[in-house]
């Protein structure tokens, strides 16, 4: 009898099990999985817990290379993901643990590599257990704290360059990202409107910038129409 086809089965169940957890929580914008292939990839926004981070690119002096420069920078409200690629080998979660990846944009390469081996040594403290929601709440939850990013973020000019031509290129698209998700939010968010006093999805909603002043559209425009 070969005991290693009912194992293999096993952690294909699991595995399955654990995708559509992660479908549930996180839904089809932020988690994405290919399943002939065994892999996917996860973009989950990272938590700030309300408060405000600052971003900016430094340059070291000549003089003290521990001395930093900091010629940009922006107070941000939201900033943008590290994404976690992964693969499932046939015999995780009972053996291997999911090959994997990181990308993201305020990250250098070394810093990449610490958050790598943080992931790591996840795997071999729940080793056994599918793992992905672990990975995923250390992403999104602990990752300012584990790199000293809690109050700002500052990446030196030649990590930026790599990917953008200037540094105001850098935050500039970092800005973008801040103004995106900030919509994305507004949108999805319910408000009252002071005419009809109905709960509206803000994506029905006008905001005017510069004040706390929302409206439900159909009703602002018949509100003037018979004003008129």
């Amino acid at each position: 009898m070969n005991l290693q086809k009912p194992k293999m089965e096993m952690d294909l169940t699991e595995q399955k099990d654990e995708v559509m957890v992660l479908y549930e929580i996180y839904r089809n914008k932020l988690f994405e999985f290919d399943e002939k292939h065994s892999k996917g990839q996860i973009s989950n926004a990272i938590e700030l817990n309300g408060s405000v981070i600052k971003i900016g690119v430094s340059k070291r002096t000549i003089n003290d290379n521990h001395e930093r420069e900091i010629h940009l920078s922006k107070d941000l409200d939201h900033i943008p993901p590290i994404s976690l690629a992964f693969e499932f080998p046939d015999n995780y979660p009972s053996l291997s643990m999911p090959k994997f990846s990181l990308s993201c944009l305020w990250l250098n390469s070394k810093q990449i590599l610490l958050l790598e081996e943080n992931l790591e040594s996840l795997w071999n403290e729940n080793k056994g257990s599918v793992i992905l929601f672990n990975w995923i709440t250390f992403l999104q939850n602990e990752v300012l704290e584990f790199l000293d990013f809690e109050k700002e973020i500052i990446i030196e000019e030649k990590d930026v360059s790599s990917l953008f031509n200037t540094p105001l290129k850098f935050i500039q698209e970092l800005e973008s990202y801040d103004v995106s998700r900030k919509e994305g939010i507004f949108h999805e968010s319910l408000f009252t409107c002071n005419i009809c006093f109905q709960d509206k999805f803000g994506k029905e909603c006008v905001q005017f910038k510069g004040t706390l002043f929302l409206e439900y559209i159909l009703m602002l425009m018949r509100y003037f129409y018979f004003l008129s």
